[in-house]
């Protein structure tokens, strides 16, 4: 990451330097222009095909104290196993599982790598990252 500064117009500079503009605390400011080269995210589209799982649960509204992500995927661990071995896959060890909350709707969500056991065909068919990443929802929500 790079901070440039730009050139400025000294009468511009002048203006600017009789009004200090201050924060809502009264503390001076000031602002910089950063930048960072930016590369192509380039993917080959080789190797072994990952999926990705998730698994969405309501929380249990009986419980008084909130438990902590890992025991909420501690608790899940084997029936996400199961599922997985059901269809054919088990669990990526290159990759963490994650355990998103939504206290809004008093749900949550765990998101599993996954991979094919030995000799098992995947029927999905297998996209490369830049063609996930190329059909993304604008607006933000996930998709299905």
């Amino acid at each position: 990451m790079t901070i440039r500064k730009e050139a400025v117009d000294p009468e511009m500079e002048e203006k600017m330097a009789k009004k200090i503009q201050r924060d809502f605390e009264g503390n001076d400011w000031y602002g910089a222009s950063l930048q960072s080269p930016t590369t192509p995210l380039i993917d080959p589209a080789s190797g072994k095909p990952l999926i990705i799982r998730s698994f969405d649960f309501r929380m249990n509204p009986e419980v008084k104290q909130m438990p902590n992500k890992q025991e909420l995927f501690s608790a899940h661990s084997k029936q996400i196993m199961s599922l997985l071995w059901g269809d054919g896959f088990r669990p990526y060890e290159g990759a963490s599982p994650r355990v998103a909350i939504d206290m809004k709707r008093r749900t949550y969500r765990i998101v599993v790598v996954a991979e094919p056991r030995l000799n098992t065909t995947v029927i999905e068919t297998p996209r490369s990252l830049s063609q996930m990443l190329s059909t993304a929802p604008k607006n933000g929500s996930p998709r299905h």
